[in-house]
């Protein structure tokens, strides 16, 4: 399967903050099981209080997992910011994160009514490296990188989509794969489960990493012999 058959019941719940050596932390899951109604056992709660308490219950259980990286380069900075209009109603959920750039116009658009992760440097001056390491130390539950075909990957890019591979966190590469995200991000938060999001509370890994680890054994284990 997508996600390599791990094991939900793996998971160990945590404290808010997500420790960078943790395995998991529990995925919540509001609504009821079986329930046909997408507000599960909440749908029927009927006051606008008792629904904007349910949001704020929500807001925290997102704006407390791993964080969203929205991350653009050269011309395709402005698609990015397009996309970010158009998908307010999801971003507000989760905890978002980026270069100083980026970071500097989500504030301008959300001002504090968002939850932030780090601010890191600019992508040429070792932006892409931070954002690569947070990724690696399973603080990143998704990314959005939205690249200009135009320009020449450097290094630092490179390494940072190889901890995106690597990690196997959701992923969208470009618009088009960005509004599909985005869907997937709204029926999750609708209907109180975020099982669709799992990489926001669990670790994965590229089936590729493990073939590497199996022939590195078998490397050492002929130069032992």
């Amino acid at each position: 399967s997508f996600f390599y058959d791990l094991n939900l019941e793996d998971c160990n719940p945590l404290p808010n903050r997500l420790l960078s050596s943790s395995k998991s932390i529990a995925i919540p899951t509001l609504a009821k099981e079986g329930s046909t109604n997408p507000m599960g056992s909440m749908g029927s709660m009927g006051s606008e209080e008792e629904d904007a308490e349910l949001d704020d219950e929500l807001d925290d259980e997102l704006g407390n997992a791993r964080c969203l990286i929205l991350s653009a380069t050269g011309e395709s900075k402005m698609a990015l910011k397009n996309w970010v209009v158009a998908n307010t109603d999801v971003l507000r959920h989760f905890r978002l994160t980026g270069t100083s750039s980026t970071m500097m116009m989500l504030r301008e658009m959300f001002g504090e009514s968002v939850r932030y992760g780090p601010t890191v440097g600019a992508g040429p001056l070792g932006g892409s490296v931070q954002l690569g390491a947070l990724i690696a130390l399973n603080e990143v539950g998704a990314v959005i990188h939205f690249k200009d075909p135009g320009l020449t990957s450097s290094a630092d890019e490179l390494a940072f989509l190889l901890s995106i591979h690597r990690n196997n966190v959701i992923f969208a590469s470009n618009p088009t794969t960005a509004m599909a995200m985005a869907q997937l991000f709204r029926s999750g938060i609708a209907q109180r489960d975020y099982g669709m999001m799992r990489s926001f509370f669990e670790n994965f890994e590229s089936a590729a990493v493990e073939e590497f680890k199996q022939e590195q054994k078998r490397i050492i284990m002929q130069l032992q012999a």
